[in-house]
């Protein structure tokens, strides 16, 4: 990429041609890239010069959606996310059947620019050849902007932090309103109590009652209407910034078609998404491995028209996708009605499903294969969605109710619903055919020991972030309830799981566990808790990767302190010595490596942990970092537990 890109956008605007692709395929792409661009760019300036009309506007988003399904067979990224974000532009001024601005209009010339010298790159007339052209990061930026400005008002909309601060906000105002529900179901029968002797004993006195009732009775219309009223802006402010999911819909279609043109099978793709929203974000980010799933099934697991005709199966095979919410977790479900995959099939997937895995994995999320030879074979993805209210599991544990984060809990197994045999040290749970390894909740939280035996406890079936399942064991569930979940604050006690406090009727605060950071970690995580005091250094010239890795670690109770290349990180250290750094290798100023032989030539950050975190490493920088001493070389994007894990393993032998 050429130096005059930002790091942090450098990936999006690569034109490198994936690995498994074919020439044809490629050839396919530039003669449409090259025709489509030049009718696109035309549509474009008539809106500009004021010569063409809406008319044009939805020519140029059709002929976008054209090359977002040519782009299904070589994701090119750089290609794509123009495009992209070009689509979505488009479609933001075709609802609101609004012409662009003269600004706004050159914005557009100058994304049709990119993608014709996008093109040329590609045909290796660039200079240098094969790179974006140096202005496709400010185009880019500012059509994804785009979104946040509001045409009203013609201001900018509210910002990430903003709009985070505000999220938090109607957070604190939920938590208020049930804290006044609280007093008011505490106090109105004290009051009544205190009433009842005093009835038809005197006038004033019962006056003075009604006026109570009739005080507690309007307390508690507007506990309701306020209620009602900071939902309604938990949903506005979620709607900011949430899509709905069937937008994918029709790139999906075309990657389907692509499918069959590509592996001569016939199939039909069926989408049930109802009116599921997601975050714009996430919606963007799905789309390539739904796209890698299609074309598994496709490829892997229907079969062509004569082995169907053989198995008395319809001539054109069927790929279903289905998605709903399960509390705070998107569920997807790609399930075909082919033949699945036998061993060799399922291997040879598996090379292809792993980069499925892995940008599901960037996301917190899981993927799970459930195959079952000559029935089909259904994959399952599960992700994270931000919400403001969160699911939780109220849980008691000896004097203490703690609340489950529902974050990978996959089913509630009441007493008597599955087979416990084993020790408490070594416990197994059997469960409709399947055993899983099990866990008393004290123990898994290093917690003194309950009455209650593992015999009459409930089972929790949970799968961590590798997708193993455990089955956590827990006294009887309270109740199952929605509530707003707070971060704990920078001097509470703080240890692994624990992810924030919330709200009950009963008692001020519980503490909130997402059990999905301990499980799969061995019996010896619970014991290796972490000091309060733990800080963390994270140096990383992106600041998207700053935003994403502090909320990772924060989630496990860290102090994070970030810097945006070696010599801010150099200013931090002296301010305050940190007990682990995770580093970048590409930053301005002072790269990783340079900041690395730094540390390690002064006498305090000599053993200082360190753990380099990067896109890219060549042979040499490897072998370097290494021979510099460092505990862990993760190569971006990292998951969720093995950022975690390396990191408590780093702070354990230091």
């Amino acid at each position: 990429m050429s130096e005059t890109i930002p790091q942090n956008l450098a990936q999006d605007l690569s034109l490198q041609l994936p690995q498994k692709c074919e020439p044809e395929q490629v050839d396919a792409l530039l003669h449409t890239l090259g025709v489509q661009s030049i009718e696109l760019s035309e549509r474009i300036q008539r809106v500009h010069d004021g010569s063409g009309g809406l008319g044009d506007l939805e020519a140029a988003q059709q002929i976008c959606e054209i090359l977002q399904s040519t782009t299904t067979t070589v994701p090119i990224p750089g290609i794509v996310n123009i495009v992209l974000a070009l689509d979505s532009v488009l479609q933001d001024l075709l609802e609101r059947q609004a012409l662009p601005d003269a600004s706004q209009a050159a914005l557009l010339i100058a994304a049709c620019d990119c993608l014709e010298q996008m093109y040329d790159a590609l045909q290796g007339l660039g200079a240098p050849p094969g790179t974006a052209p140096s202005h496709a990061a400010d185009v880019l930026q500012r059509l994804r902007d785009w979104e946040r400005y509001n045409p009203i008002t013609g201001e900018d909309a509210i910002g990430d932090a903003a709009h985070d601060r505000l999220l938090d906000l109607a957070g604190q105002h939920s938590n208020l309103a049930a804290r006044l529900g609280v007093l008011l179901n505490h106090y109105q029968p004290q009051v009544r109590q205190w009433q009842a002797p005093l009835y038809g004993l005197d006038p004033d006195t019962d006056r003075h009652s009604q006026i109570l009732d009739g005080l507690f009775e309007s307390l508690y219309r507007l506990q309701q209407r306020y209620r009602r009223l900071n939902q309604a802006t938990e949903q506005a402010l979620y709607g900011l910034t949430a899509q709905p999911l069937a937008r994918l819909e029709s790139v999906l279609q075309e990657a389907l078609q692509a499918g069959i043109n590509q592996f001569g099978k016939q199939a039909e793709l069926v989408i049930h998404s109802g009116d599921i929203r997601i975050d714009s974000g996430l919606l963007i980010a799905l789309q390539a491995p739904l796209i890698d799933l299609i074309n598994n099934a496709l490829e892997h697991s229907i079969e062509m028209e004569s082995e169907r005709l053989a198995a008395d199966k319809p001539v054109v095979g069927r790929v279903v996708l289905r998605a709903s919410h399960h509390g705070s977790t998107l569920l997807l479900r790609c399930e075909d009605d082919g033949q699945g995959l036998a061993v060799d099939a399922l291997r040879e997937a598996g090379s292809g499903l792993s980069q499925v895995r892995k940008q599901i994995k960037a996301l917190r999320g899981w993927l799970h294969i459930d195959n079952q030879v000559a029935q089909g074979c259904a994959i399952e993805l599960r992700l994270p969605l931000r919400r403001i209210a969160a699911k939780l599991l109220l849980v008691p544990s000896g004097e203490t109710v703690y609340g489950i984060h529902d974050r990978g809990l996959l089913d509630i197994i009441p007493p008597g619903g599955g087979q416990l045999h084993g020790d408490r040290g070594a416990l197994r749970y059997r469960f409709q055919g399947e055993e899983y390894p099990a866990r008393l909740l004290e123990n898994l939280l290093n917690l003194p020991p309950t009455a209650a035996t593992a015999e009459e406890r409930t089972a929790l079936l949970f799968h961590d972030h590798d997708d193993q399942r455990h089955i956590v064991l827990v006294e009887t569930p309270h109740d199952t309830s929605e509530r707003i979940v707070q971060p704990v604050g920078r001097f509470m006690p703080k240890s692994p799981g624990l992810i924030g406090v919330s709200q009950l009727s009963d008692e001020p605060f519980i503490p909130v566990l997402d059990l999905t950071l301990l499980l799969g970690q061995g019996d010896d995580t619970a014991d290796a808790s972490l000091p309060g005091s733990a800080r963390v250094l994270l140096v990383d010239d992106s600041r998207s990767v700053l935003r994403s890795v502090t909320q990772i670690l924060e989630s496990a109770a860290l102090t994070v302190n970030t810097a945006g290349d070696g010599q801010e990180a150099l200013v931090a250290i002296d301010q305050a010595l940190p007990d682990i750094a995770l580093i970048d290798l590409e930053m301005p100023r002072m790269n990783g490596l340079e900041l690395i032989r730094h540390l390690r030539s002064q006498p305090k950050t000599q053993a200082l942990p360190i753990i380099v975190i990067t896109a890219r490493g060549t042979p040499e920088q490897i072998r370097e970092a290494e021979t510099l001493g460092i505990h862990a070389w993760l190569t971006k994007p990292v998951s969720h537990s093995e950022l975690l894990q390396n990191v408590y393993n780093a702070l354990d032998s230091a």
